[in-house]
Parts: structure tokens; C-alpha cells; sequence
């Protein structure tokens, strides 16, 4: 599957576009599962309403690659 554009929509209607890298016409599957990582990882935090401090780096199912 070929990934152009990642897209999300917040309750109030604002929306965020997440889009490859620059010269990239579409998503590397690793760079997909890195962004999925990443939403996962925040929502997490948004719904039990952690600090940055109380939460688990790489804890979850995904490599965020974040440092």
C-alpha cells in the first residue's frame, strides 16, 4: 500500500497533514509505522492526561525513533 498523505481531524474540525519527506512521493513503511508510533504514543498520553515526566519511552507496540 502506497501512503501519500496522513491525515487527522480533531473534534473541533482543525486538522493536521503529515506528508513523506521532502523529494519523497509517498511514505517508506518505516517512516508510516514511526508516525503511527508517535499517535499512539500521544494519544495515550492525551487520554490518561500525563506529564512528560510520568510517561514510558518505547513502551508501546511501536518504534517511535524519537530521541
Amino acid at each position: 500500500m502506497l501512503i501519500r498523505r496522513i491525515c487527522v481531524r480533531y473534534e473541533d474540525d482543525r486538522k493536521v497533514c503529515f506528508v513523506p519527506e521532502a523529494g519523497e512521493e509517498f511514505f517508506s513503511q518505516d517512516d508510516a509505522h514511526r508516525l503511527v508510533g508517535m499517535l499512539h504514543k500521544g494519544s495515550e498520553a492525551l487520554e490518561w492526561g500525563l506529564s512528560s515526566s510520568q510517561r514510558n519511552p518505547g513502551t508501546g507496540p511501536y518504534d517511535t525513533g524519537a530521541v
